[in-house]
């Protein structure tokens, strides 16, 4: 059998690929250490590259509405960023104040357990001091053990809590210099995005056929719109539920109304879970004022994200992803066990863009049998449709 150019490169991209998949998985530690090593060295390209994107929402729509003014690329980008840091800063004036009334309650309220505590413990019937005393006798106690084991503890303690503090010290500046970094880059970015674009698209029309090229383009427009669209469905949701909220909480006299109403919305932004994790600090801050104002909030919290689940979230971003309710629980789950809050956030989007590109491939293929999409019955042929037009 005679093979061309063509077969014999594709034989050996195959084999290439068979003993690499082989070796990768009899050095599976290698590889991932490989993996995490370069990840490590890419990490705050990857962070600008996120926070670019995000970024870039905003920016489109500052652009849109300063159409006519001159340098309005620069002027939306600047408006851009200083939109998300204002926003961080108001968050972080509404919730800091409420956290810090929150923490000088919390010993008056311990105290408070404690006392209540104490007093059923006195209504328990207790041992005679006689019963005590001789059962204190009794005991035997090595004192120079105890001696022992204490100071071993103080000073294997004050060595880990030294290490600790260096670790954490080098985690926090290693952070900061990532996300500075990020920063530049993500400005980069979106100063040179048109370029880029350009850049990307000569590269890929270079070494890759132009029916391909177009396909992949096509899916890059598809995911990005796909991820534009559930980042800003995500976060009207996020405002809406947090407006709700902060109403129902005022009509009802609760407590820290703003505060757990501002942490809802920021939590929400998480899809499915991250309402009830913005309704555990509710909770939390209520049940050191009353317990039970805190268990009519939680029902409270059930009643709003019943009304949030049915009217609310399929419409506002169901709709901007088209992403059906029963797969968006199939993306959190799987997103959630994979890469936690993170791979919830990340595979919404993503299962939205594989089922748009699936139900596209399906209509396409049903099409070519001849088979109406609706109906799913084969379609009449035209030509006969047309010559029994004639013939009548």
């Amino acid at each position: 059998m005679n093979f061309n150019k063509t077969q014999i490169k594709n034989i050996l991209l195959i084999i290439t690929f068979t003993i690499l998949l082989f070796y990768g998985i009899n050095n599976l530690p290698v590889v991932t250490g490989g993996l995490i090593y370069i990840f490590s060295i890419i990490k705050p390209f990857v962070l600008g590259g996120c926070i670019a994107f995000v970024v870039n929402i905003p920016m489109k729509f500052y652009v849109k509405k300063l159409n006519k003014v001159k340098g309005k690329k620069a002027i939306s980008l600047v408006l851009s960023y200083l939109t998300f840091i204002v926003i961080i800063v108001l968050l972080i004036n509404i919730i800091t104040p409420q956290l810090i009334e929150t923490a000088k309650v919390i010993p008056e309220t311990f105290q408070n357990a404690v006392a209540k505590l104490t007093e059923l413990i006195n209504d328990i019937p207790a041992l005679s001091a006689t019963e005590i005393t001789q059962y204190i006798k009794d005991l035997e106690i090595n004192w120079l053990n105890i001696f022992d084991n204490i100071k071993n503890v103080v000073f294997s303690s004050a060595g880990s809590m030294i290490n600790s503090t260096i670790g954490v010290a080098t985690s926090v500046a290693t952070s900061a210099f990532n996300f500075f970094i990020g920063f530049i880059f993500s400005v980069y970015l979106l100063v040179q995005k048109e370029k880029l674009a350009i850049q990307v698209k000569k590269l890929l029309l270079a070494f890759i056929p132009v029916e391909k090229v177009n396909v992949i383009l096509e899916i890059a427009k598809l995911s990005s719109d796909t991820f534009s669209n559930f980042l800003s469905g995500q976060c009207t949701e996020a405002v809406i539920i947090g407006v709700i909220y902060f109403v129902v909480l005022n009509i009802f006299r609760f407590p820290y109304a703003i505060v757990i109403s501002v942490v809802i919305a920021c939590t929400s932004i998480i899809p499915v879970i991250g309402a009830f994790i913005g309704c555990l600090f509710g909770a939390f801050l209520i049940v050191m004022v009353d317990p039970f104002r805190a268990l009519i909030f939680i029902i409270l919290f059930v009643v709003v994200q019943q009304l949030e689940g049915n009217l609310i979230y399929p419409r506002v971003v169901g709709g901007s992803i088209g992403l059906p309710s029963m797969w968006v629980l199939v993306a959190v789950t799987v997103g959630g066990s994979l890469m936690g809050i993170a791979g919830i956030l990340l595979f919404i989007p993503l299962c939205s863009v594989l089922y748009a590109l699936l139900r596209k491939t399906v209509y396409k293929r049903l099409d070519k049998k001849r088979i109406d999409i609706n109906t799913l019955n084969i379609k009449p042929d035209e030509s006969e449709q047309n010559e029994d037009g004639k013939e009548q």
